[in-house]
């Protein structure tokens, strides 16, 4: 009978991390990638820390995480790319570009690296420089960081289709987010940020499609219900759009964001603008007195030409603005 090494014990643990962070559980992804760092001193379960509470936003957490496997490996080029990525997301730009510099020196080639001038790139809103260090990462990577490169190129050629009308980056940034699915068939995650991205696309099958999959791997996510609607209502799928808002207003009615999110979605018909009025109701019944859903009830009704509700709304966001 063999017994594994620590050193075998720590990689295991290492994947078992990445694997629970993938179907969303993150606070064990953490904690497993705690033993690996545990089990064998090496910096790699510290740089999986870092990026994992960077994807989750928690940033502070991550930059901490980060700075704790920097004390212990200090020539490490991948966290030291980490910190930068952390760095850029806290907008400590001079820190970042330190970091970023350092890793680069240390590791130029690794997947890390070319993300950390990616994205620093696309947080400096120059999402065309970002390509092709984005595409770099895909080849620098592994099938466990493939993912992360095609969400991030979706994103570019979402910006900059935005910005040019250009067809080739519109069909480039579904391309990109169909990439990060099928690396990743199992990642709740990279279908809300594909549809993110997407429910607004000229040809409404095209996030249908990615939302009628999503669902039939994750048939409780009420976001990806919420995303889906746009799309719906856009094909005309009238009775699918009434029962995904019904979902996603009983799920996201404490989440102010959220409602006013299917507010704005529904406005834009006509035949909605009950179902607007109603979602910014309940986001204030259930999160009264809120400067947010105020304004949002102003854009409302200033949309649908209600002087006398507009005014209203109006004061109140004068009252609660203090």
């Amino acid at each position: 009978m063999s017994s594994t090494t620590a050193e075998e014990r720590a990689a295991d643990a290492l994947e078992q991390g990445i694997a629970y962070f993938f179907r969303g559980q993150i606070e064990i992804a953490l904690k497993k990638l705690r033993r690996s760092a545990a089990l064998n001193a090496a910096p790699e379960p510290y740089v999986w820390l870092g990026f994992i509470c960077f994807v989750n936003t928690e940033l502070a957490r991550g930059d901490a995480l980060c700075q704790e496997g920097l004390a212990a490996f200090p020539d490490d080029g991948a966290l030291h790319a980490c910190a930068a990525i952390l760095r850029t997301g806290l907008r400590d730009w001079d820190s970042a570009l330190a970091e970023l510099a350092r890793a680069e020196e240390l590791a130029p080639e690794s997947f890390f690296t070319r993300f950390a001038r990616g994205f620093h790139h696309v947080e400096s809103r120059d999402p065309q420089a970002a390509l092709p260090h984005y595409e770099r990462a895909l080849t620098c990577g592994d099938e466990r960081t493939a993912a992360f490169a095609h969400l991030e190129l979706g994103r570019c050629h979402f910006f900059i289709s935005k910005e040019t009308l250009s067809p080739y980056h519109l069909v480039a940034c579904v391309k990109s987010f169909r990439n990060a699915i099928a690396a990743r068939p199992d990642w709740h995650f990279a279908y809300c940020v594909a549809l993110m991205y997407t429910e607004r696309h000229p040809d409404p099958r095209i996030p249908l499609a990615i939302a009628e999959e999503g669902y039939a791997r994750f048939p409780e996510s009420r976001a990806i219900m919420l995303y889906a609607l746009r799309p719906l209502l856009k094909e005309n799928r009238l009775a699918d759009a009434a029962n995904a808002y019904a979902a996603a207003v009983s799920h996201f009615r404490h989440d102010v964001d959220a409602m006013i999110h299917i507010a704005h979605v529904a406005i834009g018909y006509d035949e909605l603008r009950d179902y607007a009025i109603h979602a910014l109701e309940t986001a204030e019944r259930y999160t009264p007195n809120t400067t947010k859903v105020a304004r949002a009830f102003i854009i409302l009704y200033t949309k649908l030409g209600e002087a006398e509700e507009c005014e209203a709304w109006r004061a109140r966001l004068a009252e609660r603005s203090g």
